[in-house]
């Protein structure tokens, strides 16, 4: 049984399709006046009884724009200290020198990847606001952590001691 039959069967069985729930209740639309329907597709667990949905990842067409004004920039590699800062001001410093200068927006459309280099000699740390040298997700010397948080002024990085190299990726 498919995902919309075990809707339609079960709906039935509670006394009913509410109104409005033909066949056009398992369909999407595409954003925008008179766009194309699609059929959703499922399945129904035999173990659960909890449908599940299908879908196809079609991935992402192109890296984020990094953008200040009309420069546009790539992926520099992040000094992080132990002082906590966001992505997007430890990106905006690979760029600047100072800590004082315009922010650069990270805006990713899927996941943001940090790679910490295999020379460093402490983890840096990965988390919230309140990250730390000693609070937050460690990142040891060649490790690797992907993050579905698509904005990097979300994403905040603390070295455990001394200034870390960290390069990263977002897609």
């Amino acid at each position: 049984m498919d995902l919309k039959e075990y809707v339609h069967e079960t709906l039935k069985a509670a006394g009913g399709l509410p109104s409005g729930m033909g066949e056009e209740a398992l369909k999407v639309r595409s954003s925008g006046s008179g766009a194309p329907t699609f059929h959703l597709k499922g399945i129904v667990d035999s173990d659960t009884n909890l449908a599940k949905m299908q879908t196809v990842d079609s991935g992402v067409e192109d890296f984020p724009s990094l953008w200040l004004a009309t420069t546009q920039y790539g992926f520099a590699s992040l000094s992080v200290g132990t002082n906590t800062r966001s992505l997007d001001d430890l990106y905006s410093d690979a760029y600047a020198a100072g800590t004082n200068n315009a922010i650069i927006p990270i805006i990713a459309q899927r996941s943001i990847t940090l790679y910490a280099d295999s020379a460093n000699g402490a983890v840096v740390r990965v988390g919230n606001q309140q990250t730390s040298t000693t609070v937050g997700f460690p990142i040891p010397a060649g490790g690797s952590l992907t993050l579905e948080i698509t904005r990097g002024s979300n994403i905040f990085l603390c070295a455990a001691s001394g200034t870390q190299t960290v390069h990263w990726i977002a897609v």
